[in-house]
């Protein structure tokens, strides 16, 4: 391995920071670990709590590590977010950047969420790193906040006979751990990364029904009646949007043309099928209580 110094990692707690520190740790590569609250202490990791990431404090984190992975959480204000956090990569003089996107047909459609990462990446690519770019399809976790209602018979959506190439999050972070550790060809363009497969939300619930051994049901509303479902738990009314539209999206949108060979590419061997993510999760979606 020819990297040198400790890698950051920004959101080393979220689903795929910390797979990316799992994934550099396996491979002995110290870690820098930069999230807004304390993450588990790992052998080789270096914790550094920044709860604003404010561009000072952030370069500091950042200083002596030579690459980085970066995300940006869905917040309002993201894109300012994300700009402080390139600016403090560049203040830093980090040279090699995995940065998290979202799927390159949403960017090329000009859905809200990107928007925000098209601009985003196009920030991130007008400074001085080398920015490796993984634009990844919706996660299998997703499905996680909808263990409650799985594991009573039914699965809620809004995305009609639309497919989707499912990705493990697991595998998202092995990828940019490949990349930072120098396991896999550095890109030279954004790389979309998608599951093995593509999966409608009818066939999701029907698998997970195969693998609980009783019967999933997919019920799918409007687009319309999804966002009001949101509000109603809770969602702030900018992230109801932006999954309302994603149905919609998913609804019209071709995505065989989005799929991709990345993930073998880059591990050398194929993503983790949904069974794979299920089995992994197998207390979460287990037969409730009476």
């Amino acid at each position: 391995m020819s990297q040198l110094g400790p890698v950051a990692v920004l959101g080393a707690t979220g689903q795929v920071g910390s797979a990316v520190v799992r994934g550099l740790s396996r491979r002995g590569l110290p870690v820098h670990a930069i999230a807004r609250t304390v993450g588990p202490d790992r052998s080789a990791t270096r914790n550094h709590v920044v709860p604003d990431w404010n561009e000072s404090d952030l370069a500091t984190a950042f200083d002596g590590c030579a690459s980085a992975f970066v995300m940006v959480p869905l917040t309002e204000g993201a894109e300012a977010l994300g700009q402080r956090v390139h600016a403090a990569l560049e203040r830093a003089a980090v040279q090699r950047v995995v940065r998290l996107s979202v799927l390159g047909g949403v960017i090329d459609d000009g859905l809200a969420l990107g928007r925000l990462h098209g601009a985003l990446d196009r920030d991130l690519m007008s400074r001085g790193c080398r920015p490796a770019i993984l634009r990844p399809d919706s996660f299998m976790q997703n499905l996680l906040g909808s263990a409650a209602s799985i594991a009573q018979g039914q699965l809620v959506n809004a995305t009609g006979e639309g497919r989707m190439a499912l990705i493990d999050a697991e595998d998202i972070g092995e990828c940019a751990a490949a990349l930072l550790a120098g396991d896999a060809a550095w890109p030279d363009h954004p790389m979309d990364l998608t599951g093995p497969e593509l999966l409608s939300h009818d066939d999701i619930a029907v698998r997970i029904g195969r693998w609980l051994k009783r019967p999933v049901a997919y019920e799918d509303l409007s687009p319309l009646a999804l966002r009001g479902l949101l509000l109603e738990f809770g969602l702030p009314a900018f992230l109801a949007e932006i999954f309302s539209e994603l149905a919609a999206w998913t609804r019209r949108a071709d995505r065989a043309e989005q799929m991709s060979d990345a993930v073998p590419t880059l591990l050398g061997r194929p993503g983790r099928r949904l069974e794979t993510f299920l089995d992994a999760h197998a207390a979460s979606f287990s037969e409730p209580s009476p």
